[in-house]
């Protein structure tokens, strides 16, 4: 089968894309892959827990490729994948019923054990949505 290798980002780096580190949260499979305006767009059913994990437009690595998320709904998000990625990455090997690696962006892993812990030895003064909010991280 073919494999999608990245080389990792050096410290240092300029970062300009999603934070993941190639391992696997859990496998998802494909709903529906179809061509919209020369993208293809591909939806991934959403695991139970990966839904805290993902907002929209934000990233998530599909088969070891980091995507961002056009949609996200209760049980499926969606990625459009464009022209270069599609025909470069083994992405373009992807059809309803395959079972893709699912990898959530790691921000939002920091961020939720940061959420459950806080909450759970400082009770309510630890990092919660309120707090999120007010600095200005949420909209």
């Amino acid at each position: 089968a073919r494999v999608n290798l990245e080389r990792a980002m050096r410290l240092g780096d300029r970062l300009g894309g999603h934070l993941v580190l190639g391992h696997v949260d859990t496998v998802a499979p494909v709903r529906s892959v179809h061509r919209q305006k020369g993208d293809v767009v591909v939806r991934i059913a959403l695991p139970a827990e990966l839904r805290p994990l993902l907002i929209d437009k934000g990233s998530i690595a599909v088969d070891g490729i980091s995507l961002t998320i056009v949609d996200l709904a209760e049980d499926l998000f969606t990625v459009h994948v464009i022209p270069h990625t599609w025909l470069h990455t083994a992405l373009s090997t992807l059809v309803p019923g395959h079972h893709c690696n699912l990898e959530a962006d790691m921000i939002g892993k920091y961020v939720l054990r940061a959420m459950r812990t806080g909450a759970a030895t400082h009770g309510e003064g630890g990092l919660n949505m309120q707090t999120l909010l007010e600095s200005g991280f949420m909209g």
